[in-house]
């Protein structure tokens, strides 16, 4: 609502917000930690151009501020993505995170290819709720869908939620490893 009636109080307390977090990010790259997740999900929410005024510049402050060879920062949104993820890119983060609405073939398009793009296994829907058969069949669909683009990386759309069966989350890796261990043999699934 801000963005509409009262954008000049948002700028300040963005801009104070996005200070801290410098401050933030370079404690933790001081303490040897080698990257952060920033997560950002209500700039899907709001238009392209207002992602662009009300999130990217504020989040580009902190990459350009901490993101170096030896620390990274990846950018996470689980809202609507829309055509937000060329605005995403825009803040220079080395990677981008994004969630299971997002169509991850027009994202890869969208995406220059020295940004990790990553994402998007629904993970209440398949990796908590479903079977052992859904997560391979979704893994491997999304596998095969992006095996052209080398910035991919495969990863669950969100946070892991509470409850979700080991053998999901055992299941996920295994059909990654086998996958991975195929490709680099080139034997396609």
């Amino acid at each position: 609502m801000n963005v509409h009636t009262d954008p000049e109080m948002l700028h300040i307390v963005l801009q104070k917000t996005a200070e801290f977090l410098v401050n933030y990010a370079r404690a933790f790259k001081e303490a040897g930690v080698n990257g952060i997740i920033i997560a950002e999900p209500a700039a899907g929410l709001i238009s392209p151009d207002h992602c662009d005024e009300f999130s990217s510049q504020y989040i580009a402050s902190i990459v350009n501020a901490v993101q170096d060879d030896r620390f990274m920062v990846i950018l996470h949104n689980c809202g609507g993505i829309g055509n937000h993820a060329v605005s995403m890119a825009s803040t220079g983060a080395a990677g981008l995170h994004f969630g299971n609405s997002a169509d991850m073939m027009k994202v890869l398009t969208e995406i220059p290819s020295g940004i990790l793009v990553l994402g998007n296994i629904d993970p209440v829907g398949v990796l908590k709720e479903g079977t052992e058969d859904d997560i391979q069949h979704e893994m491997l669909r999304l596998l095969r869908d992006t095996s052209g683009y080398s910035n991919f990386v495969l990863s669950t759309g969100c946070d892991v939620p509470p409850g979700t069966p080991l053998r999901n989350i055992d299941t996920f890796f295994r059909v990654l490893e086998v996958y991975n261990r195929k490709m680099q043999y080139g034997k396609c699934l």
